[in-house]
């Protein structure tokens, strides 16, 4: 038992005896609630604490064999990090044009009102819904405006 504890692997033991202990308190849970489902919100919980068993077939990645898989998941979670970061600068362009926005149609038409409903109405008309809440082409709205 010592050296299931104070082994090599002992982070990864610990998270076993873990997931052995939800279990157990699961068991537990249902064996004492009976038929009655007044506190499924927390053995919903706990299924859910149980998924995270899964997260040991990382030890998997270790071995010499499996190197072409861990390249592809850091490739993976580098390109969700690039992603990320592509996220954040669109939000800060975006942001900066609907300040601009604002001041310039805010008091004529309500969907530039404020820089909130500007962002949105700007990226509503990235991903090609450019319409006020009517239905009309903010384009032509603002074209007619000019």
């Amino acid at each position: 038992v010592s050296n299931y504890f104070c082994g090599a692997d002992f982070t990864w033991n610990l998270f076993d005896f873990f997931c052995l202990l939800v279990s157990a308190v699961e068991l537990l849970l249902n064996m004492l609630a009976g038929d009655e489902r007044q506190g499924q919100s927390q053995l919903n919980l706990l299924k859910v604490l149980r998924l995270a068993r899964l997260f040991r077939l990382v030890r998997i990645m270790r071995f010499k064999m499996f190197k072409e898989l861990k390249l592809m998941a850091m490739g993976l979670l580098s390109g969700i990090r690039a992603l990320a970061w592509a996220i954040v600068l669109l939000m800060v362009v975006i942001y900066m044009i609907s300040i601009v926005t604002k001041s310039f149609f805010g008091d004529y038409h309500e969907e530039f009102s404020t820089v909130g409903a500007g962002m949105f109405t700007l990226f509503r008309c990235f991903t090609e819904a450019c319409e006020t809440y009517e239905g009309d082409p903010i384009p032509e709205k603002l074209y007619l405006r000019g």
